[in-house]
């Protein structure tokens, strides 16, 4: 992952990011200066200074009356995270209220692109139920470099079990192997699907891995034992 590409992830615009990684490498230029260095006009630069400042990513000092700029520590995005963390916290208890009083007893909803296969395997880690993958891959490593080993660790400090149902040609990734809670077979060869099922608790869920994934989650008690039904089958002829 490029720094460009990070710095997006943490809430910083494409004007933001070059302003912040040219000044890294710059000697406190004046506003002029760095404008020339990025090539952006020097109104969008210093709005761009502007909003890092604010984001407590840069500073500035003024000498002989100019002023010049000045990046701070980068750990300073580390404290940006947390300090959402911090916020998310404390809002999101508001939220689960709201949405808990509606009716959950059955639904169906449409995750979309990685941060809403973020979103469903977070509820996952909510429900700590066992989960069974029906056509098991590793698009999820590939697709969520960062996010996937997050999500291994925490299953594992809360104990989740899983039972994996791979095709035969899928290597079984090192972290399942390692983790004793899991467990996997393979479907005979002459099986194979092209179609991903997560099962947990009441959730049945599609998983549709393409350029830009995503996922069919059904809440339904009665169609979730209808799919474990068709997910005992298979584990039972797999090796």
């Amino acid at each position: 992952m490029t720094k460009e590409y990070l710095l997006k992830e943490i809430g910083l615009t494409n004007t933001e990011i070059k302003v912040y990684l040219k000044l890294l490498d710059l000697d406190s230029p004046t506003t002029g200066e760095l404008s020339k260095e990025t090539d952006i006009f020097s109104k969008n630069t210093y709005d761009a200074l502007a909003k890092l400042t604010k984001k407590g990513l840069v500073t500035h000092s003024v000498k002989d009356g100019v002023k010049c700029w000045q990046c701070t520590s980068p750990e300073r995005i580390k404290s940006m995270i947390e300090e959402k963390l911090d916020i998310a916290n404390e809002l999101l208890p508001q939220l689960q209220r709201k949405f808990e009083q509606k009716n959950n007893e059955r639904r169906v909803e449409v995750y979309d692109g990685k941060g809403g296969i973020k979103a469903l395997h977070n509820l996952i880690l909510k429900e700590e139920k066992t989960v069974y993958n029906i056509g098991a891959t590793n698009k999820f490593f590939e697709y969520l470099e960062f996010y996937a080993p997050q999500f291994i660790r925490i299953g594992s400090q809360r104990q989740m079990k899983a039972k994996f149902i791979y095709n035969s040609d899928v290597k079984i990734p090192k972290e399942f192997q390692k983790n004793k809670n899991f467990e996997y077979r393979y479907l005979p060869k002459n099986f194979q699907t092209a179609t991903q099922i997560l099962l947990f608790g009441d959730y049945s869920c599609i998983l549709i891995w393409s350029t830009d994934p995503m996922a069919i989650l059904i809440k339904n008690k009665e169609i979730t034992k209808g799919f474990m039904q068709y997910f005992n089958f298979l584990w039972d002829i797999s090796k």
